[in-house]
């Protein structure tokens, strides 16, 4: 009797970092009134990566702990200052991904937003700034991914915030994370 044992390796990716901006939204329903504010306070998770705002000149500006949109009234958009995301956990290379933008709509995106209002939506140029892959290994992903090395950080980045005509008016929290993850593939 012959045996044959089958032996399975199971790899499993794990999140290595987050970084969470809880943030306040006052929407405003009548032009001229008042403004849509977007407050940003941010606070590490799990330390292992900063985000940093970027300076006109390409350095390395300030750590981002409060943002303000300014005016923003429904129907407009408005973009922050770029950031750069630094892995400040200093073992090994950490990975931003975004399976989303790759096409696949079930996949992982290390932008997460959480208890975001209805009407109000926030983006990033991810796929516009990490297609192809940068730092991804070889075969590179067929998704946007930066491979951040420690104490590097990415190449400039922007979040942008949008109010549709529909959005309701008042005051509402959410939070903006930014995951890491040990494997490209998340």
């Amino acid at each position: 009797m012959l045996s044959i044992a089958v032996v399975a390796t199971v790899v499993s990716a794990s999140l290595l970092s987050n970084y969470v901006i809880p943030s306040r939204v006052n929407v405003t329903t009548l032009p001229g009134i008042s403004i849509l504010l977007a407050s940003f306070h941010a606070k590490k998770h799990r330390a292992g990566i900063t985000v940093f705002y970027v300076n006109a000149d390409g350095s390395r500006g300030a750590a981002v702990t409060s943002v303000d949109f300014g005016d923003v009234q429904q129907g407009q958009t408005k973009s922050l200052q770029s950031m750069t995301i630094v892995n400040s956990q200093g073992s090994s290379t950490q990975y931003l991904i975004d399976q989303v933008a790759g096409g696949n709509p079930s996949g992982i995106s290390s932008l997460m937003l959480q208890n975001l209002p209805s009407g109000v939506s926030v983006t990033w140029n991810f796929a516009s700034v990490f297609s192809p892959p940068i730092n991804c290994g070889s075969p590179a992903p067929n998704y946007p991914c930066a491979g951040i090395a420690p104490g590097s950080g990415t190449q400039a980045i922007t979040l942008t915030l949008t109010v549709s005509t529909s959005a309701l008016g008042g005051v509402s929290d959410f939070s903006i994370v930014f995951n890491t993850y040990s494997t490209v593939s998340g």
